[in-house]
């Protein structure tokens, strides 16, 4: 156990030593960690979840860029990027946009806005706050043409139950 716990501790020192502190790049399968440290050269750490969408198995990396905003690449397991996001302050988000919001939720405020590309297109996702306090998720096109709203009580509820169901399922 002691001499596990010092490998992995000389790893991690040479790792960080090296500019390497990848955290949790063990979880990256291999043509993964290569998309993503071929596309992001800079990123010095990040994080890995694994997540099942519709019956597949995507990886998604967080990490911050070299100015500290917030970004996400999910890739799939043989290195192709399924989609990618960066945070943006709610004032950039384009007015088109704003005011779709605005007619959809009156007097909502936009708390947390990111940009977000899935298969070629572009747009928004909008964490808002509603007038009387209700928080929602909203995913509008990059002209605000389109809007597709998602009731964040209800996803987190489903998100419960669809880890115990797969805990189920792995028992």
């Amino acid at each position: 156990m002691r001499t596990a716990t010092s490998a992995a501790l000389l790893v991690l020192l040479v790792g960080v030593n090296a500019g390497l502190a990848y955290a949790a790049d063990t979880e990256l399968p291999d043509a993964a960690k290569k998309a993503f440290q071929d596309k992001y050269k800079d990123v010095k750490s990040y994080k890995v979840k694994v997540e099942n969408a519709k019956g597949k198995t995507v990886y998604e990396v967080e990490f911050k860029d070299a100015n500290g905003v917030e970004n996400e690449v999910e890739l799939a397991a043989d290195g192709t990027i399924v989609s990618e996001s960066h945070a943006v302050k709610p004032a950039d988000v384009p007015k088109a946009v704003k005011d779709a919001v605005e007619k959809a939720y009156p007097g909502a405020t936009i708390d947390e806005a990111k940009l977000e590309t899935e298969k070629g297109v572009t747009g928004y996702e909008l964490d808002l706050k509603t007038k009387d306090g209700k928080k929602v998720e909203v995913e509008a096109s990059a002209d605000g043409s389109k809007l597709k709203v998602e009731d964040e009580d209800e996803n987190d509820e489903k998100d419960e139950k669809d880890e115990k169901d797969e805990k189920n399922e792995k028992k």
